[in-house]
């Protein structure tokens, strides 16, 4: 891993003939965001760009981004490419794509990230915590291309600030995030159709598996801290994706007094965990301890385990900080 500038790894870009663009497993808005934004950006200047994702199931909820079809499923291209650009991760574990065949199929590799972890990548990387989303950066990096930033790019980017601030609610709503989002405002985006697009289309299943949620919930640690569950049968009952936006933590997030909410989703062999903060507990911290990662406020990671198990565990780890 090589720590570069942004103007270098704008160079590195147009210099390029064909990109391709990964982010993380299970993409968030500013993964999406960020690599769409780039996408689009790298089109502009002729230059042969596809973002890949690991499911095409996961880009439902940013279905709405012009743009978004570009998106291709990794196991259905072996092309080879000049650049790869990760974008929104800087660990191994945590690329959405086969990054080893990724790697051999392009020259060189570049990384733009905002997570606080230390780069295990081969690459030229790029990282600031500071910034509240990679989208902030991507925006800077996109300039300096000396592409000119279009509504379809601020729409991109800004989707990327909403969501990794939490609609403006967690700690890192910074006012240079404020102000990078009032620059993609000014750029075309529009922060009422991308609220409602992201945040106001909940489908009848969403509600179901929120109430199913909500009927699991058990509250712990002084009642600082609540968890819950969702099972694969949850998902078929109602008949919706197992892929489908996880956006029931935050809806579960808004209970009074807690610290730490975590929803626990089962998967084929494995469970996802989201966990989210409202106060100063740091939930990255704990995410990383579990080899996933995220941000101060929401943060993520896998358990290979039973749900029941993995809520024994969840449970036993929290009450360590909160009793």
């Amino acid at each position: 891993m090589q720590i570069t500038d942004l103007k270098t790894i704008a160079q590195q870009l147009k210099e390029s003939k064909s990109v391709a663009i990964c982010g993380h497993l299970n993409p968030d808005g500013d993964c999406i965001g960020s690599s769409l934004a780039m996408c689009l950006a790298l089109l502009k200047l002729g230059i042969k760009a596809i973002p890949f994702i690991q499911s095409e199931n996961a880009l439902e909820p940013f279905a709405f981004l012009k743009g978004s079809t570009n998106f291709i499923e990794y196991k259905k291209c072996n092309d080879k490419f000049d650049t790869l650009l990760i974008c929104d991760v800087a660990q191994q574990s945590r690329v959405g794509i086969s990054l080893e065949r990724f790697q051999k199929n392009s020259n060189k590799c570049i990384v733009v990230d905002h997570h606080p972890v230390d780069c295990d990548i081969d690459c030229l990387y790029y990282g600031d915590s500071s910034a509240a989303a990679t989208c902030m950066i991507v925006w800077d990096l996109i300039e300096l291309i000396g592409v000119n930033r279009d509504k379809d790019i601020a729409c991109a980017c800004y989707c990327g600030v909403l969501t990794d601030t939490g609609r403006f609610q967690y700690q890192n709503a910074s006012s240079r995030a404020l102000l990078y989002a009032s620059q993609m405002l000014e750029h075309g985006a529009v922060a009422d159709e991308i609220a409602k697009a992201v945040y106001q289309r909940k489908s009848i299943k969403e509600f179901k598996l929120e109430s199913i949620a909500i009927s699991r919930l058990k509250i712990f640690a002084n009642n600082k801290c609540a968890v819950s569950y969702l099972n694969i049968n949850d998902y078929a009952d109602v008949g919706a994706s197992p892929d489908i936006n996880d956006s029931i933590i935050d809806y579960l997030r808004d209970l009074a007094d807690m610290e730490v909410i975590v929803l626990i989703r089962q998967r084929q062999n494995s469970v996802r965990c989201s966990i989210r903060s409202k106060g100063d507990f740091n939930v990255a911290a704990i995410a990383e301890s579990f080899g996933g990662g995220g941000h101060k406020a929401a943060a993520g990671f896998t358990i290979y385990d039973t749900v029941e198990n993995a809520r024994k565990i969840v449970i036993e780890t929290l009450e360590k900080y909160f009793v």
